[in-house]
């Protein structure tokens, strides 16, 4: 029997102070600066989401007491999934050794070390992470997002000019205003619905409209593109559009964005099926969500029985600030309940799907 592949949507840290005259602290030159380098500074650089570089010790010592309470905060790395759960592709958590040196480094006052000694900062690409694509398409236009008001959700239409079906391994994304681009979702539309409502109030994309689509992931500021495994990948059929929906935040400085996005296509048809599932259906809309004034630990219940085997390839969780925690769990007839997701990450949670670094069998049963 096939086993088809399913993505899933159900949708550390303390600092340990120094002790008191410690004769050899932990340097920025030594230390601190290689942590910065491999987890903060792919959203801590110019021109990216985060609204501070952190890729010197000048920038670094200015922020290093905000630095320790976000992490004692759980907010950074922005990171939801708990290490325990699973392992996944692109982690950014702090070990304990990590953590403990950053809060050791604050409480000496921040001290730079030798400046010979301090690693270079890394070199991003100037191309695609996963090189030349198969097929490049951007937005028609610059949309403007004005510098101040509430956060804007608009849909953008992109023709692919496909003169064939094709299938889909990844998608890249290229935002020119990242600082204001909170996150992206990709949809395939089949139908050309979605361009009878662009650009009717005159400006590129359009807020709201109803059109059939197939989901195909999204980029959060920071995320590294990877390929689907496995031998997986999405289907387009000829003459499909891409369309993005974009969550804009402004940021107290007027931008203006045109996105641009690289697909890559697979060698061949896949031998395996791609299914999405999410518990609660349609993010919950229709799960009675009714949280009384005050409640403090309200929680939803959801549950799905797998009638056939599957195979887990990514998992994920989306909500806005009410939401403070998800717990996701599998429960066999024959085993314990095995715990595949959890997130106690407070607003911070909603960061879009995590990849599983390997992939998990999932037998016929509650989910």
């Amino acid at each position: 029997m096939i086993r088809p592949a399913i993505a899933l949507s159900a949708f550390v840290l303390c600092a340990a102070p120094a002790m008191a005259g410690e004769p050899n602290p932990p340097t920025f030159a030594e230390d601190i600066a290689p942590i910065l380098h491999s987890q903060c500074s792919g959203c801590h650089r110019p021109d990216q989401a985060a609204p501070f570089s952190l890729l010197s010790y000048k920038d670094a010592a200015k922020k290093a007491r905000m630095i320790r309470r976000v992490i004692d905060d759980r907010l950074m790395p922005p990171w939801p999934p708990e290490k325990a759960c699973a392992e996944f592709v692109g982690e950014r958590h702090l070990t304990a050794a990590q953590i403990d040196l950053i809060g050791r480094w604050v409480e000496a006052g921040a001290p730079e070390g030798d400046p010979a000694k301090t690693p270079e900062p890394p070199k991003f690409e100037s191309g695609w992470a996963m090189g030349e694509p198969d097929l490049v398409v951007e937005m028609s236009d610059f949309f403007d997002i004005p510098a101040s008001g509430r956060d804007i959700y608009r849909y953008f239409v992109l023709p692919l000019d496909l003169p064939e079906d094709k299938w889909v391994t990844a998608v890249d994304i290229r935002p020119s205003a990242r600082t204001v681009v909170h996150h992206v979702l990709f949809f395939v539309d089949e139908t050309g619905e979605a361009r009878k409502h662009e650009a009717k109030d005159g400006k590129p994309g359009f807020s709201g409209g109803r059109f059939r689509r197939t989901n195909m992931g999204g980029w959060t500021p920071g995320e590294t593109a990877v390929p689907l495994t496995g031998g997986l990948a999405w289907p387009v059929k000829k003459g499909s559009d891409l369309v993005l929906q974009t969550h804009f935040h402004p940021s107290g400085k007027a931008e203006r964005e045109k996105t641009t996005v690289a697909l890559y296509f697979a060698d061949k048809t896949p031998e395996r099926s791609m299914l999405e599932f999410q518990i609660p259906a349609l993010f919950g809309r229709f799960a009675g969500i009714d949280i009384p004034a005050g409640e403090a630990d309200w929680r939803l219940k959801e549950s799905l029985t797998l009638e056939h085997d599957i195979d887990l390839m990514s998992i994920g969780g989306h909500a806005h600030q009410v939401c403070v925690s998800f717990d996701c769990k599998r429960r066999c007839p024959a085993a314990r309940s095995n715990r595949c997701f959890r997130s106690r990450n407070g607003t911070s949670i909603g960061r879009g799907n995590t990849t599983t670094r390997n992939r998990s069998a999932f037998r016929p049963g509650p989910f």
